[in-house]
């Protein structure tokens, strides 16, 4: 048999494949897993589900490994440092799916191959994690498996690995809480800063929900479709009227800039922080152990002499005050900020690179999520016990795979996948309000008098589809009717629609220009990415016709 021993003891040489008898166990390391992983899926099977051709596929991985420089080094301001001039990034489009925390591990996999994790040219995380001395691991952010749920998002119980939360939940378990095991019912919900109505799928689901809520009221700068429904609705500063400490994350350097009023608040709107303060001092909730002061004091990190007093009251740049001096110092108070703006400090090249060394140790990456593999156990434990139907543990794979969405298997009328994505000039749906941004939208701009479904100009031949023709976009969920903008530069089988538009609150500019996407896809846990608890914008099938 094998024995296991340290990961970094001296002279021993690393078992990458095979197979091994340790303390009577079959094991296989984890690249020996990946690598039968990897053996499903050839090139024409690759070239089968993303439509790029099987030669194309073999020549884009030769020139990845090759450019890799794999073993190359540079030497910065005294440090040898990895060299890997390669990287493999994602965003929303990969994110979006039902099972789009399966392929974006599948991504990282690339990068951790070729060793750019930390090296210059290569892929920079913003938190690499602290070394654990007992297994060698970079250490995993913590998670939870707890029945019955105590959170209405259902993350910490049926998500445990949901980091962000599942916003789309929400309505779901608020219409239903037995049959997500809720102790509770919601008797009073806060929506700050957010629009659910129409920025979740099931416009009409979250309108039953939210009216099923005793006491609903919002925090906004705006009057949404959401704060529409709101018994009251209390009036936030944007970020052009308030002060805030906003952190600096870049690959080069680190700090804080404050940011500043450009106009004074109009009317009687408030800074978030502050009317928070008031609500828990009402409800009764601020002062003591546990209270709100507590929850600052951990969540910024005060410490010493600048930690909040817990039965004491304060106000918002109060805090910033006492926040600043804690990070700098007492040099740099708010008053400093409000004169010099930013305090910020140049990375040295083992503060930028190879953060993976630690205590003169070197750590290691998971290849196979020990993480995902142990919440997956852990919940299929807990719904075995409570007699649950909830199968969704079966997804928490330790090594990427590939799952068709749900969506996918239609009926196959819907011949083409909608996806959702953001045009330039707009940020989520709150900037259709402003009229200068709108007036691209039906203000005298020719070619631009509303936002459009783009469609391949190849499907739209075989449509006898027109740019410009007003056609019927159709899913499983709804329909609804929108201008086309025939184009070449997307793939064929593809139709997308801007996420920002499509109100019926708002005002003048923003109400009834372009249509809202969300209304065309479906809600529930099978258009709910199980790992991540991501809303699978991009897996809804449609059909368009005239």
């Amino acid at each position: 048999g094998s024995r296991a021993v340290p990961w970094d003891s001296e002279g021993v040489e690393p078992a990458l494949t095979g197979s091994y008898l340790v303390d009577g166990k079959e094991c296989k390391p984890a690249f020996q897993l990946l690598c039968e992983v990897v053996e499903r899926y050839t090139p024409e099977e690759a070239a089968r589900i993303t439509g790029v051709p099987a030669d194309r596929i073999v020549d884009l991985a030769e020139e990845f490994g090759r450019r890799a420089q794999i073993g190359s080094t540079v030497l910065l301001e005294g440090h040898t440092i990895p060299y890997r001039p390669v990287a493999a990034e994602f965003y929303r489009g990969v994110c979006a799916h039902q099972h789009g925390a399966l392929y974006s591990r599948a991504i990282l996999l690339l990068n951790i191959l070729v060793g750019n994790i930390d090296a210059v040219g290569g892929l920079s995380m913003m938190n690499v994690g602290e070394g654990d001395d007992i297994s060698g691991m970079l250490k995993t952010p913590p998670y939870n498996v707890r029945f019955p749920p105590q959170r209405v998002d259902l993350k910490d119980s049926f998500y445990p690995l949901a980091y962000y939360g599942v916003r789309q939940q929400v309505s779901l378990s608020i219409l239903q809480p037995e049959r997500y095991l809720l102790p509770y019912r919601v008797e009073a919900m806060m929506i700050y800063y957010a629009n659910p109505v129409l920025q979740t799928p099931g416009e009409e689901l979250q309108i039953e929900a939210f009216k099923k809520v005793p006491f609903l009221f919002t925090v906004d700068c705006f009057l949404s479709e959401t704060a529409e429904l709101a018994d009251v609705v209390l009036p936030d500063r944007t970020y052009l009227e308030r002060f805030d400490l906003v952190p600096i994350h870049t690959p080069t350097h680190r700090g804080h800039a404050l940011r500043q009023p450009v106009v004074e608040p109009l009317y009687n709107t408030r800074h978030i922080v502050d009317i928070l303060i008031d609500i828990a001092e009402k409800v009764g909730f601020l002062y003591g152990e546990g209270g709100f002061n507590d929850h600052l004091n951990r969540r910024l990190g005060l410490r010493g002499k600048y930690k909040l007093n817990l039965n004491e009251k304060y106000t918002n740049e109060e805090i910033l005050d006492r926040l600043c001096r804690s990070l700098y110092g007492d040099e740099y108070d708010l008053e400093w900020f409000k004169k010099n703006g930013v305090k910020a400090e140049a990375l040295k090249p083992l503060q930028r690179y190879m953060r993976y060394r630690q205590k003169g140790r070197v750590y290691r990456i998971h290849l196979y999520s020990e993480t995902i593999k142990e919440a997956g156990d852990a919940l299929k434990r807990e719904v075995e016990r409570l007699g649950l139907g909830w199968k969704n543990y079966q997804y928490y794979q330790p090594l990427p795979i590939y799952i068709e969405p749900s969506g996918h298997n239609s009926d196959p009328s819907f011949d083409l996948r909608l996806i959702t994505y953001k045009v330039v000039e707009h940020t989520l749906s709150r900037t259709a309000q402003n009229p200068w941004l709108m007036e691209l939208y039906g203000l005298g701009v020719p070619g631009l008098e509303e936002p459009r479904l783009i469609i391949s100009s190849t499907d739209a031949e075989r449509r006898k589809i027109k740019d410009g023709d007003e056609v019927w976009v159709e899913s499983p969920s709804g329909k609804t009717k929108v201008r086309v903008f025939v184009v070449e530069g997307l793939k064929p089988g593809v139709v997308g629609l801007p996420a920002h538009f499509g109100h019926w609150a708002f005002n003048r500019y923003a109400k009834g220009v372009g249509v809202n996407a969300n209304k065309l896809i479906p809600i529930g846990e099978e258009y709910t990415d199980p790992i991540s608890g991501q809303q699978a914008f991009n897996d809804t099938k449609v059909k368009v016709y005239k």
